[in-house]
């Protein structure tokens, strides 16, 4: 069994974050002018890659 690297996160394990873009802060529902951290990436801006599921490879 071989081992392939992701080509969906290109090997790093992570992707960018589709919630916050990047950024790592999202704007508030009610207060639409304060930043909030991004809950769905904790603040880093970056997830595991769904594909891989954040190893950075695949078994082939």
């Amino acid at each position: 069994m071989a081992y392939e690297q992701c080509c969906y996160c290109y090997g790093t394990g992570k992707v960018t974050c589709n919630r916050c873009n990047g950024s790592g802060e999202v704007y508030g529902k009610v207060q639409f002018n304060r930043k909030f951290t991004c809950s769905e990436c904790n603040g880093t801006g970056k997830k595991d890659c769904p594909m891989c599921n954040g190893l950075g490879y695949k078994k082939e």
